[in-house]
């Protein structure tokens, strides 16, 4: 940016009142150390799943990063067959957010494994090992929160040993508590 050009954006931030370090200071004062929220997940990779869900994170120090979890329990249905379905995710997720923390943008990775099981026979079981990339929407105030977040997804699967099969996409709604 030419020196000019800066010395006039300067000049503006400065006549409305803006200070940068405040700004940062307020972002970071808002910020809690982590979150646990409960919810619902309904995705497509090897079947159709609907699953119950507990997801938490862990900020690291002051950053805006945090570690990720979830947990979800739930079923999967297929033209012919129903079954059992459990995922369990782990990665890390940034959360860039308004100046007063109410509107968080939410981007994530995650490695997980996902169980799929027939009720009729144990022999069909699928399980796969899957990368997860998340991006999502955080609202609320300090303590209460709601999070969606769709996700891709891509993996291993344990059948038929296929890199590309597991492929699919996922939603998931929480209502949470920030700690």
């Amino acid at each position: 940016m030419p020196n000019r050009t800066r010395d006039v954006v300067v000049a503006l931030l400065v006549a409305a009142g803006f200070d940068a370090s405040s700004a940062r200071a307020d972002e970071r004062s808002w910020r809690s150390p982590g979150y646990v929220g409960v919810g619902g997940e309904t995705s497509v990779d090897l079947w159709f799943n609907d699953a119950f869900v507990v997801e938490g994170g862990v900020r690291v120090k002051s950053s805006p990063v945090l570690v990720h979890a979830l947990v979800a329990q739930g079923r999967f249905i297929d033209d012919t067959v129903t079954g059992h379905y459990q995922a369990y995710r782990i990665g890390a997720e940034v959360e860039p957010c308004t100046r007063r923390g109410f509107v968080c943008g939410v981007f994530g990775l995650d490695l997980g494994y996902v169980s799929q099981r027939p009720n009729i026979d144990q022999q069909e079981r699928r399980t796969a090992w899957l990368g997860f990339a998340r991006a999502g929407i955080d609202v609320g105030y300090h303590h209460l929160r709601a999070r969606l977040t769709l996700d891709l997804r891509n993996g291993h699967d344990s059948v038929t040993g296929a890199t590309n099969e597991p492929r699919g996409a996922g939603v998931t709604a929480t209502v949470g508590y920030a700690f």
